[in-house]
């Protein structure tokens, strides 16, 4: 499927998360913004989609998503649950894994 296809889907999905990497980063069209696989989605009407700007690190990744479905449970809403935790994560990460790298690509598309 095209990207252009995926944004024609009509779904029930509430939450998409695509934890692969750099899932946000797309082509950039002067006047529309960057056309990327999440805006595909979002498009399609997915309301809440997580995606990467780039590469991020598997293990960190690993983490922020198991604690971010943990507090979605708790809260039933993404971006604060994306939010806690990202901070969840960096209350325990050490110096070298607190670095911005390896937690702030992972966002929240609405």
């Amino acid at each position: 499927m095209t990207d252009l296809e995926l944004g024609k889907i009509q779904s029930t999905v509430k939450l998409l998360v695509l934890s692969a990497c750099q899932t946000a980063e797309g082509k950039m069209e002067a006047g529309e913004g960057i056309y990327s696989l999440s805006r595909s989605f979002l498009q399609g009407g997915i309301p809440n989609v997580v995606a990467s700007l780039w590469e991020i690190d598997n293990a960190s990744t690993s983490d922020i998503l198991t604690n971010f479905y943990t507090q979605l449970r708790r809260d039933n809403n993404p971006a604060i649950a994306l939010n806690q935790a990202k901070r969840n994560y960096l209350q325990a990460a050490d110096k070298q894994t607190a670095h911005p790298k390896y937690w702030a690509g992972l966002l929240i598309f609405k």
